[in-house]
């Protein structure tokens, strides 16, 4: 929608514009410089240059894990056609294909993510969550309480102590420090001293946790 009202050419409060900053990853600048070379492991998903923003995870996180092979095509070339090309007016044909692919596929989405194990969601989730990304990890945690709260409901989950546990020790790092600046108490809206590794730690003992199966490596897509 941003990108067909910015290719209008119309103006005033109604017109699009593009790049519409709301839809790239917000701490990819607000945190700390120092930081970013530290939150960055070797296997997170480029296809842009360095320095170019990235679509907002909160809005892509975990597509590829909950929805069917033969929609991720689709959805693949729109994010890669907007990461490379970040600051011209996406192609309306490719942006509509992918939300095409995705209405397709909401059809059966459900079904299917009902009939599968919460242990086999859960490591799905955790193999396609680069912790170096806070946005990533806040998608992921809130798809692993889910299952977790599934689990309970029926009665299932085993080792829900260490589930739950994990989860909220998570849950503490991922949220935004409370610190006093010249007296004053404040919370930063950003994730500052954000600590990847512990976060991806916890991700594969949750995993672990549900299945009793480690998943993957650090940073494997």
């Amino acid at each position: 929608t941003q990108a067909r009202a910015a290719g209008s050419g119309d103006r005033g409060i109604a017109s699009g514009v593009w790049p519409e900053f709301t839809s790239f990853d917000c701490h990819g600048c607000h945190r700390p410089a120092t930081l970013v070379a530290a939150m960055r492991p070797s296997g997170v998903r480029r296809t842009a240059p360095t320095g170019s923003p990235r679509l907002e995870p909160m809005l892509w996180s975990h597509l590829d894990a909950i929805l069917p092979e033969e929609s991720l095509g689709p959805l693949s070339q729109a994010r890669i056609a907007i990461d490379r090309r970040w600051t011209a007016i996406p192609d309306a044909a490719t942006i509509a294909d992918a939300v095409r692919a995705i209405e397709a596929a909401r059809t059966g989405v459900h079904a299917q993510l009902a009939d599968a194990s919460s242990g086999d969601l859960a490591l799905r989730i955790v193999r396609d969550t680069a912790p170096a990304d806070w946005a990533e990890a806040v998608s992921a945690i809130g798809g692993l309480e889910a299952l977790a709260d599934r689990e309970a409901a029926a009665g299932r989950l085993v080792a829900e102590g260490a589930v739950r546990s994990r989860l909220a020790s998570l849950r503490r790092l991922l949220e935004f420090p409370i610190e006093t600046v010249d007296g004053r108490t404040e919370r930063f809206a950003s994730p500052r001293g954000y600590d990847a590794t512990a976060v991806g730690e916890l991700l594969r003992g949750i995993a672990q946790a549900f299945t009793g199966t480690p998943p993957a490596a650090p940073g494997a897509r």
